[in-house]
């Protein structure tokens, strides 16, 4: 399974930004691999159409949505989710891939 971050590189929205790269950043310290789907360009269409029917949502709505976060095909939420995650010691279970040894969140799984 993919974790995907459903995003919009051409927005104007300065903490829609921030809350984007949070992710990015966050992602590539715990070396969970992802990959970034861009809702404005044109190319990523199919995936855009995908993100408003799981999250059930029409145009006009995707204005301030990103960021997203899926595994897969699985809606796991937006970024309020993704800190409360991390803020929880949860992140890989929210994510729903495997926790490494090394994390804390094993340990508070794994005692």
């Amino acid at each position: 399974m993919v974790v995907k971050v459903y995003v919009s590189a051409t927005s104007g929205n300065v903490m829609m930004k921030v809350k984007q790269d949070h992710i990015r950043r966050v992602l590539d310290a715990k070396k969970i691999p992802y990959t970034e789907i861009d809702v404005a360009a044109p190319h990523q269409v199919d995936e855009k159409v995908f993100m408003q029917k799981t999250l059930q949502l029409d145009d006009e709505d995707l204005v301030a949505l990103p960021p997203q976060v899926f595994n897969d095909k699985n809606y796991r939420g937006d970024y309020d989710a993704f800190f409360k995650a991390i803020e929880c010691e949860h992140l890989f279970e929210y994510l729903d891939v495997e926790v490494p040894k090394h994390e804390v969140e094993y340990t508070l799984r794994h005692g």
